[in-house]
């Protein structure tokens, strides 16, 4: 018996965004949410509650994956 495989080859929707230095970059939805999740992670110094750092974190992931969804919705539709 053979075995088949399927190789699906799924081409990454991005967004283009400008780094602080002006750069073009393109960044997948991972990519653009793992950024900002990354960025706040320094304020977690503001406030030593973990339970507060964690709830920041995690509106600050909803609100970069709501932001890339929009910014992707607009790419795509001019």
């Amino acid at each position: 018996m053979h075995e088949s495989y399927i190789i699906v080859d799924m081409k990454k929707e991005t967004i283009t965004i400008h780094t602080m230095f002006g750069k073009e970059k393109e960044l997948s939805k991972e990519e653009f949410v793992t950024r900002w999740t990354n960025w706040s992670t320094d304020f977690y110094n503001l406030d030593p509650k973990p339970e507060d750092y964690e709830r920041f974190k995690s509106l600050v992931k909803d609100l970069a994956e709501k932001s890339f969804d929009q910014q992707l919705k607009e790419k795509q539709h001019g």
